[in-house]
This record gives structure tokens, sequence and C-alpha cells, in this order.
């Protein structure tokens, strides 16, 4: 989750103090940011928690920093594993200042997903502005080493949720697993699964807040929320960027903590998903992707999401109690046909702070690694209030052909950026 923070210009020629001082605040107040893991890569992988962080071991500062830098900067922190596990948490910071005169500096929080969700990001993000909204971080110096204070963890998911499985769910799903799923030739999920090469390829686009603004608007005036209108407009867009196919697929990512009454800025990974089909010509259970844009269609998508979203019920994350052997079954996936085209996963609105005070979030990209087994292309999508919208595209090099990938985002942009007065 990466951040653009407008600054006075005492922040920037203290910034290591101030970012050692906030992050002394954070590590003080989430419990799993002390956190690291033994034996990772074995079947029976633990937690542990670190005495002390070396903060100067987390965090890259780079100085006098091109725009066109920060794209190839997201890019490359997400091609870094976590090593080092013994001594080292499971995030990193990597801070950007501006050339000299600037007054916005980019923070890049980058953490490993088996503690934190997209949420988490913005949690991370939320209490980071407050800390460096406090004073004291001018006033004080801060040390490099930093001790890790024994706080309780929050529950896993299935520890504070039952997760609910019906009887009827559960047989349909051990069913699928030993019949061999039928291939379907015309719907594209992108290139089989796939371990190597295991580089992530990122893309981004920003909406100006007027335009944020107007589609909102739009999305209101027809009952229907900006993450449907995304998703039938990515489907369309690939239908028309992949014309030889007829479907396509997509899962959607959905957050458990209004069944687990959770903090909105908790650091925790309390998520599951649910999935959409499309299809170019009318077909029974799919969603409409081709010719001109229907509202129906859009409504049909948020009808859906609302349904998904409403109960805990037969939620596919429950059904992760039954596997044994969790890396097993993931290395069993290589070669085999994924099963979604795309992802969409929408953070929401941040409140980036009071207009005009200062520090303050001006803008929030949201993204996230190549997922090896998952969708072919994923949409990560957070917005600022009254601010602009970020959406980043990432995929796995080899299973998108690049340029079509980029065309996709273009095609997005020229989509989002259309002409919907009339309607409104």
């Amino acid at each position: 989750m990466t951040a653009r923070y407008q600054v006075d210009p005492e922040f920037i020629v203290n910034l290591e103090n101030a970012v050692f001082g906030a992050l002394t605040q954070l590590v003080n107040t989430h419990p799993v940011m002390g956190l690291s893991i033994i034996n990772e890569a074995s079947r029976a992988p633990s937690w542990t928690r670190l005495r002390q962080i070396d903060l100067r071991q987390v965090v890259t500062f780079t100085h006098d920093v091109d725009e066109a830098e920060i794209a190839a900067m997201i890019e490359s922190a997400h091609q870094t594993s976590f090593g080092n596990l013994n001594s080292r948490p499971l995030w990193r910071l990597v801070v950007l200042s501006p050339p000299k005169g600037g007054d916005s500096i980019i923070v890049g929080f980058f953490v490993h997903h088996a503690i934190c969700d997209g949420r988490s990001g913005v949690g991370f993000h939320v209490d980071f502005l407050k800390a460096l909204q406090s004073s004291v971080l001018l006033s004080k110096r801060f040390p490099s080493v930093i001790d890790v204070p024994k706080l309780p963890l929050l529950p896993p998911l299935e520890e504070i949720h039952p997760l609910p499985l019906s009887a009827y769910f559960i047989a349909t799903q051990i069913i699928k697993s030993i019949l061999p799923a039928r291939k379907d030739d015309l719907c594209w999920t992108g290139g089989l699964i796939r371990t190597e090469p295991d580089t992530t390829s990122l893309r981004i686009l920003f909406l100006r807040s007027e335009i944020v603004n107007r589609l909102s608007r739009l999305c209101r005036s027809h009952g229907v929320t900006i993450t449907a209108l995304l998703t039938i407009m990515i489907a369309r867009v690939l239908s028309r960027n992949f014309p030889t196919y007829e479907r396509f697929t997509s899962i959607t990512a959905m957050s458990f903590r209004r069944f687990t009454d959770t903090p909105a800025n908790a650091m925790v990974l309390y998520v599951s998903s649910f999935g959409h089909r499309f299809s170019k010509t009318p077909r029974s259970g799919y969603l409409d992707c081709g010719g001109e844009l229907n509202w129906d269609t859009v409504k049909t998508c948020h009808q859906e999401i609302k349904t998904a979203t409403a109960s805990s019920k037969n939620s596919k994350v429950g059904l992760l109690k039954f596997l044994n052997d969790y890396g097993g079954w993931l290395r069993g996936q290589v070669g085999q046909k994924r099963d979604h085209s795309f992802e969409v996963s929408n953070v929401g609105v941040v409140d980036g702070g009071i207009e005009g005070g200062k520090p303050q979030i001006k803008t929030l990209l949201f993204s996230q690694s190549r997922n090896v087994t998952g969708a072919a292309l994923g949409f990560s999508v957070a917005s600022v209030k009254g601010g602009d919208m970020g959406i980043s595209l990432t995929w796995q090099e080899g299973v998108v052909d690049r340029e079509i990938a980029e065309k996709v985002l273009a095609d997005l942009d020229v989509q989002l950026h259309g002409n919907f007065s009339d309607e409104l």
C-alpha cells in the first residue's frame, strides 16, 4: 500500500527521524508488526515474536526521486521476498523524498499476506498519518533499533468466526476435487499456472477526483457501486482484447471484518472471496460483457456482490481447515488451467486528513504481487476521500502478454473517462 503524503519542509529535513518515530508508535500498537515466521516452507510453520527490530534493515530511504521512478520502485519492491526471518519482521517500508523544494513524500508499505489483508494496509497508513501529525516527532530523537512489546495477537479468522459450511456446499466441493474439471476452451484465464518466471509486472492508472466524483454520482443514480461498475467494465475490456474467447470469470475480495466486529484499522488477515462469470452472448448464469454497456448488467453484478457479502456462510476460506498440506496442494496446481480471468480488490475510500492540513494523504495506491495460482490479471483499487482513485494492474510475467495487459489498462482508462453526462 503506497501513499503520497503532503508534508511541511521541516518533515523532509528530519525525514528519517520522523519515520522512525512514527514506526515506533505503530509497532507499539499493532502486534503483527513484531512477528516473523519460523520454518516458513515446512508443513508446520509457526509465528515468532521478535525481540527487537532494526528499522535500518527494513526501511529504505531514497532521496531526490523523480515522478517517473515511483512505479518502478513499487514494481521492484514486489519482486523482493521477505528474507532473514529470524531477525526481521514480515513488512518493510520504502520512503521516497522529492527533489529540493518538493512538499510531498512517497511511503510504500509492503507486507506479507500471511499477516495482513488489503484493509490492513489502509490501517497502517491511517495510523502512520496520525503519528506524523504528532508534534513530538519533530522535538525528539528516536532510535533506529526498537524493542518489540509483548502485545496479545488478534485471533486468526477460524478462531474468531465459525465459518459455517452447509453439508451441500461441502459435498459439491468434494465432488469438484475428485472429478476432473471440464475445461472451457472458450473461457480466457491467461497462461497455465507456473512458478517461473517469478516476476511481478505492474502498471498504474490514476483517475482524477472529478472523474471519480462523476462515476460515483452515476453509480448512485443507478443504485450500484463503483466495484460493480469496474467489474463489468473490466470484463467488457477483456472481451474486446481477446476476441477469440467467449467467456471470462472474475474473483472479488471480501472482508470478514463486518462479521467479526474487528476495528477498521486493525492489521489482520480476515478475507475471503466470491466470483462472477461473464459471456459475450446471452447465457444463463453469466453476466453480459458484449455489446454496449448495459446498466441492468451492472445492477445484476451489484446484486451478486450484495448477496455474496450479506452472509458468512459457505465461504471458501472455511474449506482451508480440511487441507493437511497447504503447500503440497498449491504445488499440485502447477500446470493446471486457472480458475479466473481477473481479480478485483477494492479497499474503498480512505480519509486522508483535513483538507489543506499537513501532513495529509493525497493519493493512495493498493497493489499486490503476482498471484501464482490465482487470477491472470489483478486489479487493486483504493481512493482518497475527495481525491483520486488509484488502480493498479499486476500480473505474473509470462502468464499474460505485456502489450495486451498494458492495452487492457489503457482501454479501461478510456472507458472510465467516457462521456456519461447524458445519463446524469
